[in-house]
């Protein structure tokens, strides 16, 4: 999965446009990587216990920074070189878990046993702070809120891949969701 790379900043303070779909593009792509480490790699976070030495603080501080900007139902702009800089330390923080999981384990699945760790209470707690930060960014946009759905509907795919009736629901559902973004989009314009 290509991690987000650093780009280069403007002067200005506040997300500019191109910074600001660039930063909100890497923020997903974080929650992507925390949905596997947490969904898909469950078994294998659980099954080892060599994670004490890898950090979670910068991603924890990233969750925290969103948290904090993300009160009521609407997100509040961040510096985009403090999200810049908070960003790429989750990125390097997501690497080394996934090359540490990818290096000692086969890609064979496992079932998850066991209670979470704290590394896995800390990147669920993250993704959901992501999540709700770009939740509250255009909140009264209807096409970003039905954007959002759809990207939740995507990643429920993985949580039960060989029951058919659940993949159904969920592609009929995508669908559903797919023709009232171009309604929306059809209203925008």
């Amino acid at each position: 999965m290509p991690s987000p790379q650093r780009r280069g900043g403007s002067g200005n303070n506040n997300m500019g446009a191109i910074d600001r779909d660039e930063l909100i593009t890497d923020l997903r792509s974080c929650a992507s990587r925390l949905d596997f480490l947490t969904n898909h790699a469950r078994a294998r976070l659980l099954a080892d216990n060599d994670f004490e030495t890898l950090s979670t603080r910068l991603s924890v501080a990233l969750g925290m920074m969103l948290a904090h900007h993300s009160v009521g139902y609407r997100s509040q702009p961040i510096q985009s070189e403090v999200l810049r800089n908070l960003i790429d330390g989750c990125d390097a923080e997501l690497s080394s878990w996934e090359r540490h999981i990818l290096a000692r384990h086969n890609k064979a699945r496992r079932k998850p046993t066991g209670e979470a760790t704290p590394a896995e209470h800390a990147f669920r707690g993250v993704m959901a702070m992501i999540d709700r930060y770009l939740d509250g960014i255009d909140p009264h946009e209807p096409a970003h809120a039905i954007a959002r759905a759809i990207e939740r509907m995507e990643r429920l795919r993985s949580c039960y891949p060989h029951d058919d009736e659940f993949q159904h629901g969920l592609a009929h559902a995508v669908s559903g969701l797919e023709q009232a973004m171009a309604a929306a989009e059809c209203q925008a314009a």
